[in-house]
């Protein structure tokens, strides 16, 4: 027993003088033990203090998305709503300043087919719409309405292929009949072999056939072609409405 106490004696001895002559390199000691211990515990909070603070970008980047979402949903509306007040005020100008009475009504069906091409509006019979009215844009021509329900109408587009319109083109007051194609598309035909027509020429409508106003815009000229055996020339033309955007028209009296 008492061997061991001499064993430690040396070793407290050397301690303490260490402290006592060398406080520093004691404290550096304590410094260096206590980091070594607490290493481990630093590293955990420090992951965790990071887990935590990512999760906190996560929740606010979720919201901000969020935020984004809504707030580009409100903007699509706004410019909807711009662009219809937009056509709206067209469309008012247009009928102010017509010489025809008309009845404005909305899109609301589009049949496009191989056979046919119509659209249903939501104004009928009880509105004052009749059979055979022509309907248009502030564009130009669109059709006629064939049909006619107590609430709604079907039109005819120009561009159907049973449609036939009679034209004139401006500049050269040539008379023609404008058929439809079933396509973008529409055709001139029966046009004087002696016809100086030109790209671009505007095409309206004529009162030859007592169904359209005279005047309205219809299409432009695109190309020009002759038919050799019926002996006249013919034209495609890009009616001046794209068929496929219409939202609002006027059914003219």
């Amino acid at each position: 027993m008492q061997r061991i106490k001499k064993r430690y004696i040396l070793p407290l001895l050397i301690i303490v003088a260490v402290i006592v002559l060398k406080p520093t390199l004691f404290i550096s000691a304590k410094t260096f033990l206590f980091e070594t211990f607490s290493l481990p515990f630093r590293f955990v909070n420090r992951v965790g203090a990071r887990l935590k603070r990512k999760s906190s970008y996560l929740h606010e980047n979720s919201v901000l998305k969020e935020r984004a979402a809504v707030l580009a949903l409100e903007l699509s509306k706004t410019s909807e709503i711009i662009q219809e007040n937009q056509r709206l005020k067209s469309l008012l100008k247009f009928k102010e300043n017509a010489s025809h009475k008309s009845i404005p009504a909305e899109v609301i069906r589009r049949s496009p087919s191989a056979w046919s091409e119509s659209i249903l509006i939501n104004k009928g019979r009880n509105h004052g719409i009749k059979k055979r009215m022509p309907v248009c844009t502030p564009s130009g021509l669109v059709g006629s309405v064939v049909e006619v329900g107590p609430f709604t109408s079907k039109v005819m587009l120009i561009t159907d292929p049973n449609s036939r319109v009679g034209v004139i083109v401006k500049d050269i007051r040539n008379a023609a009949i404008l058929v439809g194609s079933g396509r973008a598309q529409c055709k001139v035909i029966y046009l004087p072999m002696d016809s100086d027509i030109k790209m671009g020429e505007e095409v309206l409508t004529s009162r030859y056939g007592r169904l359209f106003p005279k005047g309205l815009a219809v299409a432009k000229i695109e190309e020009v072609g002759i038919d050799k055996i019926a002996f006249y020339k013919y034209a495609f033309v890009k009616p001046n409405q794209d068929m496929n955007s219409i939202e609002e028209v006027l059914c003219i009296e």
